[in-house]
């Protein structure tokens, strides 16, 4: 209940689906005027496996569908989880800044738990 209240002013989501948790899921896309906004859920989608995903199947599926469709629209995509940042590509040890090379370091950014 307190999440549809502090969704509720979003459109409507692509889907009434809910998790197996019975978290409901509120991703999906707004038009307005000449521009298609998709608004995406990565925070409840988040996979941390080495070949995990951001959005998860259905919404990647999804996300996918929609940059095919409207396609005279101006596309933008709006997310509360950036997807890359410095942080996701560098770190600091012993006081110099290292590229995340494919080392075991954290990549994601300001995740829990870290990965």
């Amino acid at each position: 209940l307190k999440q549809d209240l502090a969704m509720g002013h979003n459109p409507d989501p692509h889907t009434r689906s809910k998790l197996r948790n019975g978290i409901t899921i509120h991703y999906g896309n707004y038009i307005y005027g000449d521009t298609d906004f998709a608004m995406l859920e990565a925070r409840k989608f988040k996979s941390f496996q080495a070949d995990g995903t951001m959005l998860g199947t259905k919404q990647e599926e999804w996300l996918q569908e929609w940059c095919n469709t409207n396609t005279d629209k101006v596309k933008v995509v709006l997310a509360q989880t950036a997807f890359a940042n410095i942080a996701t590509d560098y770190y600091h040890a012993d006081g110099e800044l290292r590229s995340n090379d494919g080392d075991s370091q954290s990549k994601d950014s300001n995740g829990y738990p870290v990965t």
